[in-house]
């Protein structure tokens, strides 16, 4: 069980890194779903969401993203069921 609990924060901390990457370079909030799949990945379902709010400081415009990323196995309610979310907030610094 505690390779699981491990697989699920690593699967978890890639899809967060993942849109944190995005968010930042290409400006984008988007939302996204895959499996990872291998036998040492256990077939995790990862899914990333990301919130984008916008606010003004001073004249300059700021683009905060909000991301939380999951990842879970199994079937809930039953011992091998692993579920792991974990949240960032990022912005980028104005020129």
């Amino acid at each position: 069980m505690g390779s699981l609990f491990s697989s699920a924060r690593r699967d978890k901390q890639t899809g967060l890194e993942w849109g944190i990457y995005d968010s930042i370079t290409n400006g984008n909030c988007a939302v996204s779903a895959f499996t990872a799949t291998g036998a040492a990945l256990n077939a995790f379902t990862i899914n990333t969401s990301c919130v984008l709010s916008t606010h003004l400081e001073g004249v300059t415009l700021i683009n905060t993203y909000r991301l939380t990323s999951t990842a879970q196995t199994g079937t809930c309610g039953t011992l091998d069921y692993v579920y792991r979310s974990m949240q960032a907030t990022v912005s980028i610094q104005p020129p």
